[in-house]
């Protein structure tokens, strides 16, 4: 009988160990599925891509980024849920679109102040759109499906061409 209240005893001992360390592992994951915060992704954004592609083959891929002075040109994500989109054409005077943003889990809604209207439509922005955050916050992304773009917000060149395309933007910090 000893023999079997000791082999029980092992074995519920084990149960207890086995229950413990899965339990223990369970902390490590960190709950959801990001484990994002605001502090991983406020911070000064640079454009590593900035472009809309058209629809149409007929007409060009616009590169924005190469029109862009790279030094004047930033996207900066507050604590308090601010940002600030800063840019300069070369040859032109800066530019500034202020606006706010939400996170949840890995994605940020940005919601660029509707007051900047042109300023934003000249770099071929939505007013709102999300980006994806990838890997810890360092880079962030978005493929954005636009509708009825003028082109000539964007540039001149585009004069009387309104599109349906895709805005791809990259950035990193």
């Amino acid at each position: 009988m000893n023999a079997l209240l000791s082999k029980s005893r092992m074995v519920l001992c084990g149960l207890v160990l086995l229950a413990t360390t899965i339990s223990l592992s369970a902390c490590d994951s960190g709950g959801d599925d990001s484990g994002l915060t605001i502090d991983d992704i406020v911070g000064t954004y640079t454009f590593s891509q900035l472009s809309f592609n058209p629809e149409a083959a007929a007409i060009m891929d616009a590169n924005v980024l190469d029109t862009l002075v790279a030094a004047q040109t930033s996207f900066r994500l507050f604590e308090d849920g601010s940002l600030n989109l800063n840019y300069q054409f070369q040859n032109g005077s800066p530019a500034f679109v202020p606006g706010s943003f939400t996170l949840n889990d890995d994605e940020i809604r940005v919601d660029l102040d509707d007051s900047f209207g042109n300023q934003r439509r000249a770099i071929l922005l939505p007013d709102e759109f999300t980006l994806q955050v990838v890997g810890t916050g360092s880079q962030l992304q978005a493929d954005i499906d636009r509708n009825g773009v003028n082109m000539a917000d964007f540039s001149d060149f585009y004069s009387g061409v309104t599109t349906n395309g895709t805005l791809v933007i990259r950035l990193r910090r």
